[in-house]
């Protein structure tokens, strides 16, 4: 017979402890237990202590464990352990209650030893002050964990830099009780490191240079024990006690350095030396060192992944160019303000302002210099509002101010104070002088002009649109709300110098359409018509849209409006290609304003357009303006997929105004290009082909869109956007915008 062989175990001349918990799970682990039982400190923490023992001495373990609860202790209790590769080893347990400050138990103290080092133990008072020792140093690493853990916890939760430091300075204070010590961080530079938190003393130097750091210049933990050593830290002053720095690495950056000092042994007062630390160890300990770059590493950790949080928030919510916030945030600021206006009865003040004659800027100065520009006056904005106070860049040349708490005439008059400000920069753009600039100016206020923040930025973006109508250079205050919350039916709007009494509504028999032919310039034959909307006024004749729109806007009787032009112009265009076999083939242009793209109705307006018209939808095409296109481009891109889903053709209005690039305008599912009469205006025979105008042609033909140029007048302009590669032409050298009858006899 073979006899059963003894399990070799490695030599294990220490008794082992274990920490737990109340419930019995594993929270410490020393090296003599991971010597004994094979397991590493990770593979036990929070395993129940009983695993480590046979199966059939699981309920042995627990009546111990309910025996120190009551202070039964049994000292060197036999047990058969259960070993990492399976193997059983004889072993003695005694099991002690571990209790707070309080009295409070806190969980369990158990010694372990093996059988071969009980017989051994010649001095037992000896062995009992040593287990004691190793028992409290495992309680306080047991503690040490947790806070750490604890600290991790709270730094994942931070939002704010701010919060992190308060974090940092709360549990260095809890883990390092006796020492002192602060966080350093470098600036964006690079070149300083600041202060960010500190605990016990203050540290000597508030600000200091990466270079007088060991720690920063190596990238590694430098110790600093003797006062005489040239290899001191210039930043820690006069050196007493023990100072330590560590460098604050994450993903490869140095982020900063934590400092912590141990005052000299020397001058610590009886009660320091007798009460003993609990958690902060001091740092001429192996394991205070430890301890003290654990903690350095999470905190790198935690302040590298906060810093990117930031950043990526930052990147959502901030305008590249300027720097100042954008459209989306400004949306759900004033949204937030709104809600806390409405709870304390407050005001909220909204201001919509643009660059007069910026287009000219561009064009002389060149794009790059417009946005100088555009950087020097986000700036401005910034430095002339209150903190309280938000600025945002809306879109292209526009921006829009936030002013909490803020009346209907506080606003007006701080609008006031920009206007007059402005005038005061001297700009430089691409190292030209550009001189002063003037900005137009539109206002409303909660709850004056509205209770939604849609409702507001319309209001005080319908004022700034009357400003630029009334010649720029000027505020205008939003008109005033009526009880139902509806704008004033009866409006005066001072329209190039004329007082014009001005009803807008959506009678149908008030509104005319006429229509201007888009003509094929080789033979001049008419191949589409814009459709043009006018005001019958009973008492002042014919009027253009430019002098009843921007009240349109502002009264919300504009969608019944676009409404209308919409059906007429569909309506008309069918009965001519139904009745005109010249007209067979026409297609009828329309004109959108951004309030219809903002509209969720819009497209279903079309649908039933279209249905009760029975045209066909390649006849129709909607025209939107550059800048309305580029204003909330991801949201437009939708709509006119599925515009162009319909079969619909999709025009770019007043191209050549706005900031569109080549990349950015192949993204969307448009047809025609219509090159706005601004440039078309600078072709003349002495300049057939100006650069603006060529480069306009060869982005529609690089995209393979259909040009327009818009606004010929003279033969001349016809022959060279003709000699450009242009098919397609639309001008008073052609035809003037006329009324429906008069078409028709144009087009038998």
């Amino acid at each position: 017979m073979t006899s059963e062989a003894t399990p070799i175990v490695p030599e294990a001349p220490e008794t082992a402890v274990v920490i737990s918990s109340p419930e019995g799970m594993t929270l410490g682990w020393d090296e003599a237990a991971e010597t004994l039982f094979g397991y590493s400190f990770e593979e036990v923490v929070g395993r129940p202590l009983s695993a480590f023992f046979v199966r059939e001495q699981n309920e042995m373990v627990l009546l111990l464990m309910d025996k120190a609860k009551r202070n039964e202790t049994l000292p060197d209790h036999p047990a058969v352990g259960l070993r990492r590769d399976g193997t059983k080893i004889e072993v003695a347990l005694t099991l002690v209650p571990t209790k707070d400050v309080s009295g409070k138990g806190t969980g369990f103290s158990t010694a372990i030893r093996h059988k071969s080092t009980i017989d051994d133990l010649d001095a037992p008072d000896g062995s009992t002050n040593g287990l004691l020792r190793r028992i409290e140093e495992l309680e306080q690493r047991g503690e040490e964990f947790e806070l750490l853990n604890e600290m991790g916890d709270f730094l994942q939760s931070c939002s704010k830099m701010d919060e992190a430091y308060a974090v940092i300075t709360e549990m260095g204070g809890r883990l390092f009780p006796q020492d002192s010590g602060a966080l350093f961080v470098l600036n964006e530079s690079k070149n300083l490191v600041e202060r960010a938190a500190f605990w016990g003393d203050i540290p000597t130097e508030d600000v200091f240079s990466p270079e007088s750091c060991w720690a920063l210049r190596r990238g590694k933990t430098h110790t600093m024990v003797d006062s005489s050593s040239v290899l001191l830290c210039e930043h820690i002053g006069e050196l007493i006690g023990e100072c330590i720095c560590i460098p604050l690495i994450a993903h490869g950056d140095k982020l900063g350095v934590m400092q912590l000092r141990t005052a000299d042994a020397d001058s610590a007062t009886e009660a320091d030396r007798g009460r003993g630390r609990k958690i902060g160890v001091p740092l001429h300990l192996e394991h205070g060192r430890e301890l003290a770059s654990n903690y350095a590493e999470r905190i790198a950790i935690a302040l590298s992944n906060l810093q990117l949080r930031e950043s990526l928030r930052a990147t959502s919510i901030r305008d590249p160019l300027t720097g100042l916030y954008n459209r989306r945030y400004l949306e759900e600021t004033l949204e937030r303000e709104l809600h806390r206006a409405a709870r304390s009865g407050g005001s909220v003040g909204v201001i919509m302002c643009d660059v007069d004659g910026f287009k000219e800027v561009n064009d002389e100065f060149g794009h790059p210099a417009g946005d100088e520009v555009l950087r020097d006056l986000g700036r401005f904005l910034q430095t002339h509002i209150r903190d309280e106070d938000l600025a945002c860049r809306y879109g292209g040349d526009e921006f829009a101010l936030i002013l909490p708490d803020a009346s209907f005439a506080i606003t007006l008059e701080r609008s006031q104070r920009l206007r007059e400000a402005v005038k005061e920069m001297d700009l430089i753009g691409g190292g030209r002088e550009i001189g002063p600039v003037s900005l137009s100016f539109g206002t409303a206020a909660f709850p004056r002009d509205g209770l939604a923040p849609a409702k507001l930025i319309g209001a005080a973006d319908s004022a700034l649109y009357r400003a630029k109508v009334m010649g720029k250079d000027r505020v205008v205050g939003s008109k005033a709300l009526n009880r139902k919350g509806e704008s004033q039916s009866f409006q005066r709007l001072s329209a190039n110098g004329t007082e014009v009494d001005l009803r807008v509504v959506a009678e149908k028999d008030d509104l005319r359409l006429h229509f201007q032919p888009i003509v094929d310039l080789r033979d001049s034959s008419v191949v589409a018509m814009e459709a043009l909307v006018r005001w019958d006024h009973p008492e002042r004749g014919l009027l253009g849209p430019q002098e009843f729109i921007p009240t349109a806007e502002l009264d919300g009787t504009i969608r019944e409006i676009d409404k209308w032009v919409l059906r007429e112009a569909c309506r008309q265009t069918a009965e001519w290609r139904a009745t005109l076999p010249s007209a067979a083939e026409m297609k009828v242009s329309v004109n959108l304003a951004a309030s219809e793209f903002g509209d969720p109705r819009f497209l279903e307006d079309v649908v039933d357009c279209l249905r009760e018209t029975r045209l066909d939808p390649q006849a129709l095409q909607l025209e939107i303006s550059e800048s309305d296109l580029m204003g909330d481009a991801e949201a437009n891109l939708a709509l006119l997929s599925n515009l162009k889903n319909l079969g619909v053709e999709l025009a770019v209005d007043n191209f050549g105004t706005g900031f569109s690039s080549l990349s950015y305008l192949g993204r969307f599912p448009i047809d025609y290009l219509k090159i706005d009469h601004t440039s078309t205006q600078s072709i003349s025979a002495e300049q057939p082909a100006p650069p603006v105008v060529e480069a306009m042609v060869k982005m529609g033909e690089a995209l393979q869109l259909k040009i327009v140029p818009v606004g010929l007048e003279l033969a001349e302009q016809s022959v060279a956007v003709q000699q450009l590669g242009c098919e397609l032409g639309q001008g008073y050298y052609f035809h003037k915008p006329q009324a429906p009858e008069q078409l028709t006899s144009l087009l038998r």
